[in-house]
This record gives structure tokens, C-alpha cells and sequence, in this order.
């Protein structure tokens, strides 16, 4: 194979517009001296008081350079004799080539070139055992940018690329020799806030829980170089212990409820929002001085942002400082001014004490609004936005560039960082299986925002939100997070010919494909509200998902183009494990979860179950309590079977149905599970645009008292139904619990509508004993 000549590197130009010629070979006209990195010609330093950090960096390097050259490069601790060193970290050697780490930015490196020797260094905490974290499933907050100067070197001269951290998303090219020109080139990142949120279900291949070690979820932060701290601003007056403190001598400190009572309850895990505070009490003389007794004791950064589901206070002081227009609806800010004079009063007294720290605020729900006085430059100032996905609505996408360009205006300088929501509050986009794959959106987005912050936090932490859908919308973003001039286009097409070789131009149709998909279809319903954590999305239904918009026609192309892709390539080819990961990953799911749906909302197939079953209807008999003028009705025209229709209608308001299980509530067995299936039709059901809280037609089962489990199907994620479908099939289970007693109350069966308008009908509602849970 012929050597690898790569591109002299220019900072102005992406790093990833190569020209490739065959497996990796790169075009390149020598313009000075290059060193040569050969086999048996070149070693790696690192000293043995050198930083872990470093000394990690340096056998990552070791181990790169090994794979690439088929033979081993050797690790030392002071340079030989005759071979070209690459001196990693902070050292005197690096010292006595001119390299200060010390005033280096955080996160930034320098890649110096001269004499022979290369040089690789960044700032690195020595408290940071960066193996040691990755191996526990940690990424360290510590300071280790070596380590990223050791992934920009093997990126940018020896062609590595990695995409998802196993041996098919990392790209490793074999080659004879390395040329590297002389250079001396200081490396920092456009954004320095760079986090992709991983949480639950950061998934890789082949993986239930990890693959591998170590731990490659935080393995992948690494090679996306993300940054190892961020200012803290999420919810801060939850570390000020306030209810713990006060709530038993201080009640004044606390929300007045509507009913008159303060909201002193602890926070729990099933009282998220106990404990919410009074913003115009005496408490904000705590919250100043406990902010400056942190200051002088060393932290930089005080989070003082509201409380998780922050709720209005009753008080009389507070209600002269709301905006009330909106009826306290997250999205109207109606507390902005309250809350940013709050943070304005904090971040003045920590000036006038003299320290040298800031407080930390966020443009969020109650409090998003921009304020019309001053805020010092002290106060370090987030954003919270919907992210990529407002791609799929161009006035969307516009009205949250303008709200973070208008707080950057404000202010006066960038914003702190930007937090966004793909998948959380997109959570109903997520029918089993689905790819939330759109790098394009992710580029479109960050590149649009990219001049008014400092950076971007990614929540994207929702059921079936797995790492591997996400990979390449997160290797996009990370990219421009260090390049601002990124060519996504070039970025993406080398992807496909590194990945997929001669399956390239398929499988750029298949990518290509799932994103007009998801961007295309999935997340843009007709409706999408704007609130103040960006558009709040009412999906399509997952019927409509997995029967209209990923139809048999769509599934066989996706499957086209694999197949094609497999042809292209040599047989048991790395290109071909890749292609058949892809399916595994991509496309397998989708078919399994998509079939498991259909099959279960079929109403043949549960027509034909009943027909066997043996099983009981306990509500046989029961009649729907309707009352036409409240909107329900028996419906005699649209029916199913010899069964009454029950039809809901409604013009935006709330009506609902009830069936009385009085009569039968003493069979009801403690410890039992229990089967409910119906058929379910919609009309037209169509959010209201300004609607809070629940939205949609709902099948509730109000225990009467009981202490009942009550578990949504699997295969419906979607608990109130909207939009337009025929008759379908919807199941789910009750479990009764052990201990449970006999029901207090008349239990009953409710179908309530909560802000919409349209025609919702069920029919066909059973309640059957399961002999156990697989029924």
C-alpha cells in the first residue's frame, strides 16, 4: 500500500475535505520539511511524572499508530536515539520546544511540529485518572485536552475517524509511512460548552447495558472531545436545601398554594415539586448570602435558577409582579422580571463584596423572557430552546434563532450556553424503533446559533433514544463545535466512502432516506405550539408511523438499499459487518417493532382472540353513562360488531363517559392482573393551539381506592389519542397490588377528552382475569 500523504492542514478549510484515492490515499505536494513517521522509526514519550492524563493520550496514540503501521510503535518515558519522538503532554521537553500549557484556554492544545519531533499537548488536571473514569462508565470533569490533541493528530495526518467507538465505527487506515509537515498550531474549540447527554440509554451495538470496556458511552464523549465542565445552570435553589432548612421555622419562605396552604413538603422522588419557593420573600436573603459565602469559598459558578416545575405563588406580593395574561402557562414567562431581579440583586452583591465569581441564570419556562433592565456581566446567562428538530418548521426554526440572538443582544456578549431537547420534549416522536437520524438538522441548527453562544448542551434522554440512532447527528455537531467553517456535505459523503467503501453511494441513499423521514414526516404534525423549551409535538399516531409514513413501500426500499450496498462490497469485508450492523441497529428493530404494533391494534386478530378465549368479560352487562348534552352519545351509525359505540364530541371542551364498576368491584382479586382491551376510532381530533397539560382522548381506570398498577400497552407510548384513524385494537393491564383492599369508591372505566376537538369513539371494552402476566 502506498504511503499516506495528507493535506497540509489549514484552519480555514475543514478538516474532513479530502480527496480520497483508493482505500485511503491522500494527495499531497510537499512544501517544506515533513517528518516521516515508518515502522521501527518512531516512538511515543511520555514521562513517567507525567499526568495520567497524558500518559493515557500517549498509549492511545501507541495503540492507533500500532494498527495503522501492522507492526508496534514503542511507548518510553524519555526519547531515543535516530527515530522521530512524539512527545505527548505537558513536559520539559515540550517546555524547551516553546510549548506553555499553562495559558492555554480550557479544552484548547497546541500540535508543534520542528527538528524531527512532534508535540502534543494540552492542560490536564493531574487529578484526572482519565483510563480510570472511561473504565467505570465516567466521563472525568477534570481538565484533559492532551487527549484531544491526540485525537486531532491521528484525525488530521493519519485519517482516523470515529464514529462510534467499537471496531466498525472507528476507521483506522494501514499505511507504510505518515508525512507530517512542520507546524505549530494552537488548537480551541469554537464552542466551549460540548455536551451530548447520554443518560439511560446510551446504547451501542450488540449491548444491553455496556460493550466492553471501557465503558464506551464514555468513550464515545471522548472521541467527540467533548468538554469536561460547563457553568452549572439547571434548577440551582434545589442545592440551597431551603425546604430542608427552613420549611419547619420559615413557612413564609414558601409558595402560597390556592387554597391558602404553603407548600412545605419535602422533595421526593414522588413529590418532585414540593418545597417551591415565595420569589418575593425574605428567602432571597439566604439565597444571597449562602450565594457569596460559595463565591468567597472558591466556586466560580452559583447556580440560583428556580426549582424543577417551578409553580405560581398566591401571595399578594407575588401576584403583583406576575405577568398574569396567560393564566401562569409555562410558556408566557410570566415571572420574568421577578426572577431576573432576583438574579440582578444576587449578582450586584457579590460584586460589591469584591469577588471575582458569577451567578448563573437561564432564559427558562416562567422566567424566559427578556427583562428591560440591566443585567450585569457577572451573571453568566443560558438559554433553553427545542433544537435540530425545529428544522422541520422554518418559522419554528426562525422564532428560536431570534430568541437566542435577542438574549446575546441583550447581554452583550455570547450566552453561556444553549440548552436544547431532541427527544425530550419530542418524546411522543418515539414509536419503537424509529431513527431519530438527521444530521443535517443538527448542523442547520448549532450553525445558526453558533454566533451568539458559547455553547450547546444536547438532552436527548427519551426511551428508545439510543446512541446508535443518534451517532452521527452527535459526530456532526461535535465537528462544528471545533470547526466553525465545517463543510457538512463533505463531512457526510466521507463518511459513507470511509464506512461503506464501494456501498457508499447506497448507503448515502439510505441515510439520506431516514432523515426525510423523521424531519420529513415524523416531526412535523400539523400543530406545533411554541413554548418556552421550544415547540411542543403532537405526533402523528403510531399507526399512522408504522402503517402510512414507514409503509411496506418505504420498509422495502430502506431494505433495497442495504441490500444493495452488501452487493457492492467484498463478502466478510469490514464494509460489509458495517452495512449488516446497520441493519441490525437501523432497519431490524424498526420491522419487529413496527410488525409487533400492527399486529396487536389489528381488529381481526382480536376479534378471532376473543372468539377462543376462554376467558370472562367482566363487564358484560355495564352500560356507558352518556349525556348527550355534555357531547356523548350511543352511537347506532358507526359501531363495531353487535356492540354499542360510545362517541365522544367535542369543540375544545373537556367531556368524558363513564362505566360504573360498582356492581362488580368485589371481584376485583388482591395480587390479580387483569386484561382491558377496546377498539378505538378518531376524527379530526386536533389540539387546541394554546393548550396546557393534557391534550388528546384518554381510557382511564379510576381505582376506587385500590392500590392498582396501571401499565400502558408497550406498543402505545402515545397515552391520549389524536388525529384521524380507522378502528383499532388498544390493550394494556391492571395489577392489582398484594396488599391492595377492597375498593372504597365505585371503581369506573372513564374516556375523557382534555383540549382537543373532534369525534373519538370506543367500543368493545373488556376487563378479562389473566391466569398470569403473558396473557
Amino acid at each position: 500500500m502506498s504511503d499516506v500523504d495528507i493535506f497540509r492542514y489549514n484552519p480555514a478549510r475543514t478538516a474532513f475535505n479530502f480527496v480520497m484515492a483508493g482505500l485511503l490515499a491522500f494527495a499531497f505536494t510537499a512544501k517544506g520539511k515533513d517528518i516521516v513517521l515508518e515502522p521501527g522509526k518512531v516512538e511515543v514519550v511520555v514521562p513517567m511524572e507525567a499526568a495520567k492524563t497524558a500518559q493515557f493520550a500517549a498509549a492511545d496514540l501507541t495503540n492507533h499508530l500500532s494498527q495503522i503501521f501492522g507492526s508496534a510503535v514503542p511507548l518510553k518515558n524519555k526519547p531515543g536515539k535516530k527515530v522521530v519522538q512524539i512527545f505527548v503532554g505537558d513536559s520539559r521537553w515540550s517546555r524547551d520546544a516553546g510549548i506553555d500549557v499553562s495559558g492555554l484556554p480550557r479544552d484548547a492544545f497546541r500540535i508543534k511540529s520542528m527538528d524531527g519531533r512532534i508535540y502534543l499537548a494540552g492542560r490536564d488536571d493531574p487529578k484526572c485518572d482519565l483510563g480510570a473514569s472511561l473504565a467505570k462508565g465516567e466521563y472525568p470533569h477534570q481538565e484533559h485536552a492532551t487527549s484531544f490533541a491526540v485525537c486531532e493528530f491521528l484525525e488530521r495526518y493519519a485519517g482516523v475517524r470515529f464514529y462510534f467507538p467499537d471496531e466498525y465505527g472507528t476507521v483506522i487506515p494501514k499505511a507504510k509511512s505518515i508525512r507530517v509537515p512542520e507546524t505549530d498550531d494552537t488548537v480551541k474549540p469554537q464552542f466551549n460548552v460540548r455536551n451530548c447527554y447520554f443518560w439511560n440509554n446510551g446504547r451501542m451495538p450488540d449491548s444491553k447495558d455496556k460493550f466492553g470496556e471501557p465503558d464506551k458511552r464514555a468513550l464515545c464523549q471522548l472521541r467527540l472531545r467533548e468538554n469536561c465542565n460547563r457553568p452549572p445552570s439547571c434548577h440551582g435553589l434545589n442545592k440551597f436545601n431551603i425546604p430542608q432548612r427552613f420549611a419547619a421555622t420559615h413557612p413564609e419562605y414558601f409558595q402560597l398554594r390556592k387554597d391558602g396552604s404553603r407548600c412545605t413538603e419535602l422533595p421526593s422522588r414522588k413529590r418532585r415539586r414540593a418545597g417551591q419557593l415565595c420569589h418575593t420573600s425574605p428567602v432571597w436573603d439566604v439565597i444571597r448570602a449562602d450565594t457569596i459565602e460559595k463565591i468567597r469559598k472558591g466556586e466560580k459558578y452559583v447556580d440560583i435558577m428556580p426549582q424543577d416545575g417551578m409553580q405560581e405563588c398566591y401571595c399578594r406580593n407575588c401576584m403583583a409582579r406576575y405577568n398574569q395574561t396567560n393564566d401562569f402557562a409555562l410558556a408566557t414567562g410570566y415571572c420574568s422580571d421577578l426572577v431576573w431581579s432576583n438574579t440582578v440583586m444576587v449578582a450586584n452583591a457579590v460584586k460589591a463584596e469584591g469577588l471575582d465569581g458569577f451567578v448563573t441564570q437561564m432564559a427558562y419556562g416562567p422566567c424566559r423572557l427578556i427583562p428591560d433592565f440591566d443585567i450585569p456581566d457577572n451573571v453568566a446567562v443560558t438559554v433553553a430552546v427545542g433544537g435540530p428538530w425545529a428544522c422541520s418548521r422554518k418559522d419554528i426554526l426562525d422564532k428560536q434563532v431570534e430568541f437566542v440572538r435577542n438574549w446575546s443582544k441583550k447581554i452583550g456578549r455570547r450566552i453561556s450556553w444553549a440548552w436544547t431537547y431532541p427527544m425530550k420534549n419530542y418524546g411522543w416522536l418515539q414509536a419503537h424503533g424509529v431513527p431519530q437520524h438527521a444530521p443535517r438538522a443538527y448542523f442547520e441548527f448549532h450553525k445558526r446559533i453558533a454566533p451568539y453562544v458559547d455553547g450547546c448542551y444536547i438532552e436527548s434522554n427519551q426511551q428508545n433514544d439510543t446512541l446508535f440512532y443518534q451517532y452521527l447527528n452527535y459526530y456532526v455537531f461535535s465537528k462544528l463545535a471545533w470547526n466553525p467553517d465545517l463543510d457538512v456535505e463533505a463531512l457526510l459523503s466521507e463518511h459513507h466512502r470511509l464506512m461503506f467503501g464501494a456501498g457508499a453511494a447506497s448507503m448515502a441513499r439510505f441515510f439520506d432516506r431516514l432523515e426525510e423521514l423523521w424531519i420529513g414526516k415524523v416531526a412535523v404534525p400539523s400543530l406545533i405550539p411554541e413554548t418556552e423549551i421550544g415547540p411542543v409535538i403532537y405526533p402523528p399516531t403510531q399507526l399512522q408511523i408504522y402503517r402510512e409514513i414507514y409503509s411496506d413501500k418505504v420498509m422495502a426500499e430502506l431494505s433495497g438499499y442495504l441490500n444493495a450496498a452488501i452487493k457492492a462490497v467484498e463478502k466478510d469485508s469490514i464494509e460489509a459487518k458495517r452495512i449488516a450492523i446497520l441493519r441490525k441497529r437501523f432497519v431490524a428493530p424498526l420491522e419487529n417493532n413496527r410488525k409487533e404494533f400492527l399486529d396487536a391494534a389489528s381488529v381481526p386478530a382480536e376479534l378471532a382472540r376473543r372468539k377462543q378465549s376462554s376467558a370472562v368479560n367482566l363487564l358484560k352487562g355495564l352500560s356507558w353513562e352518556v349525556d348527550p348534552s355534555k357531547g356523548s352519545f350511543v352511537d347506532d351509525k358507526v359501531r363495531l360488531g353487535r356492540e354499542n359505540s360510545v362517541r365522544l364530541e367535542t369543540k375544545g371542551h373537556n367531556v368524558s363517559v363513564a362505566l360504573d364498576l360498582s356492581s362488580i368491584a368485589g371481584k376485583f382479586v388482591p395480587g390479580a392482573s387483569y386484561r382491558v382491551s377496546c377498539f378505538v376510532r378518531g376524527e379530526g381530533i386536533d389540539i387546541h393551539p394554546n393548550a396546557r397539560g393534557r391534550k388528546g382522548m384518554r381510557l382511564d381506570f379510576a381505582a376506587g381506592g385500590m392500590d392498582v398498577e396501571y401499565a400502558q400497552s408497550p406498543f402505545h407510548d402515545l397515552r391520549y389519542w389524536c388525529g384521524t384513524y380507522d378502528w383499532m385494537h388498544q390493550t394494556f393491564t391492571l395489577k392489582i397490588a398484594a396488599s391492595s383492599k377492597i375498593a372504597k369508591a365505585a371503581p369506573q372505566f372513564w374516556v375523557r377528552s382534555w383540549n382537543v376537538k373532534g369525534k373519538f369513539w370506543i367500543a368493545g371494552l373488556r376487563l378479562e382475569k389473566m391466569e398470569d402476566d403473558r396473557q
